[in-house]
C-alpha cells in the first residue's frame, strides 16, 4: 500500500525500521473507534494521558507518511504509477480547486491503513481456519496446485478467477470474521425513519453489527462452522441458498459508504492466498503457540468457541495470532 499511495515501499520484510507501523495502526484504530462511539471525547485529547505510548506511535506513523507524501509531491507527476499520479491535478467540479498537500497526505494515509490492516485480518483468519479444517485445506490445495503449474503464473486474471473454491474460502473467512465487524453507525435524518416496522426519531444513531448478521442462523445455518461449500451451488446447496447467503454478506458495507477498495482487497487476498497455498504446506504448531487466537472453554461474551478465531472490534479488527508453521512444498 506504500507503493500504491506514494510509489515507495515501507520495506517491512527487508528491515525492521518501520515495524512500528503495525502497532501504530492498531493504536490509531483504538483511538478512532472510541471517538466513533463518543465523538465529544475527541475534544479532550485524553489519549495523550491514558494511552501515551499509542499516541507516540501514532504520531511517528503520521510523520513518516507526511514525509513520504512531501517527497512524492516534489517529484514529477508521471514519475510513478501511484495514487498521486491520478489525483495531484484533480479539480473539484464545483470550485475548480485541487487537493491541498494536507488532503493528499490524509487520503494516502487512510488508504494505507484501509488497504493493509483489513486484508491482514482476512489472511490471518484464513490461515487460522485452514489449519483447523483439514478437509477444506485439502480441497483448496488440490484446486490451486492443479490449476497453476508454476508459482509465476499466479497473477490476477482468468485462471485465478476460475478458482471457485479459493474464492469461497475467502468469502467464508470474511463471513466468519469480518475485518470491520461492528456497527457502521448512521444518524437518522430530520424526518425520522421506519426501520423494521419501528419508527426511529430524528437524531438517533442506528446500526447493526456485521458480525451479528454474518452469524444469523436464518441466513447461515451452522454459522460458527467454517464451511466454504455454502458459497457454491450443488445438489445439497441450491442456488436459492447461495443467493440468500450472498445477499447478506456485506464485509465491505453498503451504499455510498461502501468500501471503494473492494476489488483491490479481493485481488490482494486471492493472489496472496493462492501463492502461499501453491508454495507451502502449513499446519498449526503444537503446544501453546497453536492455541493463540482460539477461544477459551468457559469464557464469556461469545469467547468460548475454541475453533473460532478471536477478534476485537477497534473500528477494524485487532487480533493476536495465529501462529502457523510453514514448510516448502513437497513435490513427491
Amino acid at each position: 500500500m506504500g507503493e500504491f499511495g506514494f510509489g515507495k515501499a515501507f520495506d517491512m520484510l527487508e528491515k525492521p525500521d518501520n515495524h512500528f507501523i503495525i502497532d501504530a495502526i492498531a493504536a490509531s484504530n483504538i483511538r478512532t473507534s472510541i471517538y466513533c462511539q463518543f465523538p465529544a471525547l475527541s475534544k479532550l485529547k485524553l489519549e495523550k494521558i491514558l494511552y501515551p505510548r499509542g499516541s507516540v506511535m501514532r504520531k511517528k506513523f503520521l510523520d513518516l507518511t507526511r514525509e513520504f507524501a512531501e517527497q512524492r509531491v516534489a517529484e514529477t507527476k508521471d514519475s510513478k504509477s501511484d495514487l498521486f499520479r491520478f489525483v495531484v491535478d484533480a479539480k473539484d467540479p464545483e470550485t475548480g480547486e485541487g487537493f491541498s498537500m494536507a488532503e493528499l497526505w490524509a487520503e494516502s494515509k487512510f488508504l494505507i491503513v484501509a488497504g493493509s490492516d483489513t486484508t491482514s485480518t482476512v489472511l490471518a483468519t484464513l490461515f487460522f481456519y485452514l489449519t483447523r479444517y483439514c478437509e477444506v485445506k485439502k480441497k483448496l490445495y488440490e484446486e490451486v496446485r492443479t490449476i497453476f503449474p508454476s508459482l509465476e503464473e499466479i497473477l490476477m486474471g482468468p485462471k485465478l478467477l476460475s478458482c471457485i473454491y479459493l474464492r469461497a474460502c475467502i468469502d467464508e473467512a470474511m463471513r466468519m470474521n469480518p475485518p470491520a465487524g461492528g456497527a457502521m453507525w448512521r444518524e437518522v435524518d430530520n424526518k425520522g425513519a421506519f426501520i423494521d416496522e419501528e419508527f426511529v426519531d430524528a437524531g438517533f444513531d442506528v446500526g447493526t453489527s456485521m458480525y451479528a448478521i454474518h452469524h444469523h442462523e436464518q441466513y447461515y445455518h451452522d454459522s460458527y462452522t467454517f464451511r466454504p461449500e455454502r458459497w457454491i451451488e450443488s445438489e445439497t446447496n441450491p442456488a436459492s441458498a447461495v443467493q440468500v447467503a450472498r445477499s447478506c454478506l456485506n464485509p465491505f458495507s453498503l451504499g455510498p459508504r461502501g468500501c471503494i477498495g473492494r476489488s483491490l482487497a479481493l485481488m490482494e487476498s486471492r493472489v496472496t492466498l493462492a501463492r502461499v497455498v501453491w508454495a507451502f504446506d502449513m499446519k498449526k504448531p503444537d503446544g501453546a503457540l497453536g492455541k493463540v487466537g482460539e477461544g477459551k472453554v468457559g469464557a464469556t461474551n461469545g469467547r468460548h468457541r475454541v475453533n473460532e478465531f478471536q477478534l476485537i472490534d477497534h473500528l477494524t479488527s485487532d487480533k493476536d495470532g495465529p501462529y502457523i508453521q510453514f514448510k516448502a512444498r513437497s513435490y513427491e
